[in-house]
């Protein structure tokens, strides 16, 4: 009450005396949204869990998730804009989901726990833990007929498309992709100014509702097909696991998958490499050069030619990636390459053939008929095993065609959100020459509200409030641990994972990428200055699809979040490298030069000198 906010009091009671003996703040305590301090109980999931973004969000790119998820609530008839949305949270800095409306229901309170399963395993326990939780009530509540009517009129368009998709699946996948470019293409149309009139925000501040649109069309459009590969997959895991006891070989499958837009981006960046090392100018010039000077070069357009070209071709293509790329504020591989530039120099110290990726590519195609052809064979030997062979075969063909499609919805939201951000760059630098703003990148500090303000001529001290804004950036980025969940009472669950009895692992996780392998650590917490060394095992505390060009050089990966759909795990597992996620604390637990032993199909993580 003194103070003002929670503190950690420590005290004594003596003589019939109280005494308060030191209070200072709870530094552990995670901030609650407001208007969340009182009411009933309310479960919030961390959108960075899921994202694999564990930095705070720029106020812009706030809005701009909320505006997505807005445009997404329209799919089942519920018409909210970004302010009134009642879903996301923030607090923090970041996006919080609000999953208490669905944990009510009995019908939530099974499914939510399934869905994640497979998405963040590490908040199951939790799920249990809150299910005999009085003050939430979890599956105590009723679902309305109206509410069931809204979920049937999204649900069954959408299966039947996917079982239109599963009917007939070849060739759908990049019939889907080709789709999705036109649209953005229609974007790039209708985001030029009208002729004769120049770049303004207000036009800008138009071209950013555009967003609205994102999951009403990637939804039916692009996840349907992504979706149609999902249901094969996990029925395939199934499988496999009835007839042979373990995921592996279904796993096994789903290596070097087709249609895979972050999957096609790593090995386009390691065409670039070998561009690069083939060209002895090139190749001498990286050999001597650090990464920061190399994209300093790059953006003053004086790396030797032939690197300079096969860049710009690269960013060409996926310059619109970057780290935490789903919020619009963030810099893009275009604005700054360092990371790209970290990335080659990496992919230039991989010096056997075998170790190539496009050779690994190869291998994991290889790998995935072979596992297919033995899991036939496994099932010949069952009751009626012709017919389960047939159905392992068309099952693996489905997912072969489809599943790669899992990344493809987030790439054309990112695209979107290039376009409109090269938007705000462009015609803030008129702000900058008029002294209303410091940096070109200052508006990605303002709110969507407070942008139709500066539009619209309003006098306040930009320059002050974007100042503010910063320092609250740059504060929550040294927050340490971001919690999976967060409960409007001030609890948070972080669910790490530790040995239970009868494990004699040193740590373990949840294997989501087979396969076993001993390395030594590097620990990365940010990509934008680490170099792997080939066959190091990359530990961090999450990864989005920008992380992934470092997994070409690494042997193994293990993640403090994460589950079995993440980025991180999709993409190593069709890399065919180990890989255990949602071990908790292990950029603390382990360290930079450690040998350990890593088992992806069990969890397990041994030290070296056991």
């Amino acid at each position: 009450a003194i103070y003002g906010f929670p503190q950690d009091i420590e005290w004594a009671w003596a003589d019939g005396e109280f005494y308060v003996l030191q209070s200072r703040p709870i530094t552990t305590l995670y901030p609650l949204p407001e208007n969340m301090v009182s009411g009933p109980l309310r479960v919030m999931l961390s959108f960075a869990t899921i994202q694999g973004i564990l930095e705070p969000i720029t106020p812009l790119g706030q809005d701009a998730i909320r505006l997505i998820f807005a445009g997404g609530a329209s799919l089942f008839d519920v018409h909210v804009t970004h302010e009134t949305l009642g879903l996301i949270k923030i607090s923090g800095e970041r996006l919080w989901v609000d999953i208490t409306a669905g944990l009510h229901h009995p019908l939530g309170a099974r499914t939510i726990p399934r869905f994640f399963s497979v998405v963040v395993p590490t908040t199951v326990p939790v799920f249990d833990k809150l299910a005999h939780d009085p003050n939430l009530g979890m599956g105590k509540g009723h679902i309305r007929l109206k509410i069931l009517r809204k979920l049937a009129s999204f649900a069954l368009p959408m299966i039947m498309r996917m079982l239109r998709i599963l009917r007939s699946p070849e060739g759908k996948a990049e019939q889907i992709q080709q789709n999705s470019q036109e649209k953005i293409a229609e974007l790039r149309v209708k985001s030029e100014p009208p002729q004769g009139e120049r770049s303004t925000l207000t036009h800008w501040i138009r071209v950013f509702h555009e967003l609205y649109d994102a999951f009403p069309y990637a939804v039916p459009n692009i996840f349907s097909g992504a979706g149609a590969g999902l249901i094969p997959f996990f029925l395939l895991n199934r499988l496999a696991n009835h007839l042979t006891g373990s995921t592996d070989l279904a796993l096994t499958i789903t290596r070097s998958l087709p249609y895979n837009v972050t999957l096609e981006m790593d090995l386009l960046l390691w065409e670039t490499a070998c561009t690069i090392r083939s060209d002895v100018e090139a190749y001498q010039h990286f050999q001597s050069s650090s990464a920061e000077q190399l994209s300093a070069e790059y953006l003053e357009g004086k790396l030797p030619e032939s690197a300079q070209k096969v860049i710009a071709r690269f960013l060409g293509k996926y310059g619109m990636r970057g780290i935490g790329e789903i919020d619009i504020g963030c810099p893009h591989w275009r604005e700054d390459p360092q990371e790209i530039m970290q990335t080659i120099l990496s992919y230039l110290q991989i010096k056997e053939d075998s170790q190539a990726p496009d050779a690994t590519f190869k291998t994991g195609e290889e790998a995935a008929e072979s596992a297919t052809y033995e899991l036939e064979a496994v099932a010949q030997k069952t009751f009626a095993g012709k017919l389960k062979a047939r159905i392992i075969g068309g099952t693996a063909r489905r997912v072969r065609n489809l599943a790669g499609l899992r990344e493809s919805p987030k790439f054309h939201i990112i695209q979107m959100m290039d376009i409109i951000r090269q938007g705000f760059l462009e015609c803030s630098k008129d702000l900058v020459s008029k002294e209303i703003i410091d940096q070109v990148d200052d508006l990605f500090f303002l709110y969507l509200s407070e942008l139709d303000a500066l539009a619209r001529g309003e006098q306040r001290d930009w320059k002050a409030i974007i100042a503010d804004r910063r320092e609250k950036y740059a504060r929550e980025m040294f927050r340490a641990r971001i919690p999976h969940l967060l409960l409007s009472d001030g609890r948070v669950f972080h669910a790490g994972i530790t040995p239970t009895d009868g494990v004699m692992s040193d740590l373990q996780g949840h294997p989501v990428s087979p396969g076993a392998v001993e390395g030594v650590v590097r620990v990365v917490l940010d990509p934008h200055d680490a170099q792997l060394t080939p066959g190091e095992i990359l530990v961090c505390p999450a990864t989005d699809p920008a992380w992934t060009p470092l997994f070409l050089a690494a042997s193994g990966l293990i993640m403090e979040t994460g589950g079995m759909m993440t980025h991180g795990a999709i993409v190593a597992r069709e890399y065919g490298i180990p890989a255990v996620v949602g071990v908790d604390r292990a950029t603390n637990l382990l360290h930079t030069g450690q040998l350990i032993r890593l088992d992806g199909s069990t969890g397990e993580i041994f030290f070296g000198n056991n």
